[in-house]
């Protein structure tokens, strides 16, 4: 499976990922990288239901959802994984406040697709 992320907004995320720390960023992106190339290695995924997924990699974490699964000209599955919002890990579980703004955020991208 082929995965490519894109940002819901990329100021909006490039400034949230700005926002964690040095180590986490580097194990969120690192965890990112692995997922694209689906390794299986050094990320922990979990599903929050309606398409919305999170990732995590160190105390990173970033909400996304699928926007698409194509066939890529090798025949191979490729999947568009849109990130709505990155944090970091503050419980066990992601935050009410983080679940729903990534909620709201897919809502707007999905109605500025339209």
């Amino acid at each position: 499976m082929r995965r490519r992320f894109e940002a819901f907004d990329a100021a909006v995320i490039n400034r949230e990922f700005s926002q964690l720390p040095t180590q986490d960023f580097k194990d969120l992106t690192f965890a990112m990288q692995n997922y694209q190339e689906d390794t299986g290695v050094h990320y922990r995924t979990d599903n929050y239901g309606n398409g919305l997924e999170m990732i995590a990699g160190g105390q990173g974490r970033c909400l996304f959802f699928t926007r698409e699964t194509e066939v890529h000209p090798d025949g191979q599955p490729s999947e568009t994984l849109v990130a709505l919002t990155i944090g970091k890990k503050e419980s066990q579980k992601a935050s009410k406040q983080l679940i729903e703004r990534a909620r709201d955020r897919m809502k707007r991208y999905k109605e500025k697709q339209k």
